[in-house]
């Protein structure tokens, strides 16, 4: 299960939803943390991240 998520730059990419270790909103950012120990930053809000998640997750159910 993959999601689709916009870095600061405006480019979207996908990442698999089982390498997000948590993320955390940083002002007007929100901060991914993966399980390899990387971390980036990007648009979306936690909310969003969150409803992302729930949505493929509901899909492969």
């Amino acid at each position: 299960m993959e999601i689709t998520l916009t870095d600061m730059d405006g480019i979207r990419f996908q990442i698999a939803v089982a390498a997000v270790k948590e993320f955390h909103a940083r002002g007007d950012r929100t901060e991914v943390r993966l399980f390899d120990g990387s971390r980036f930053n990007v648009r979306e809000a936690p909310a969003e991240i969150l409803n992302k998640i729930s949505e493929v997750s509901n899909e492969t159910a």
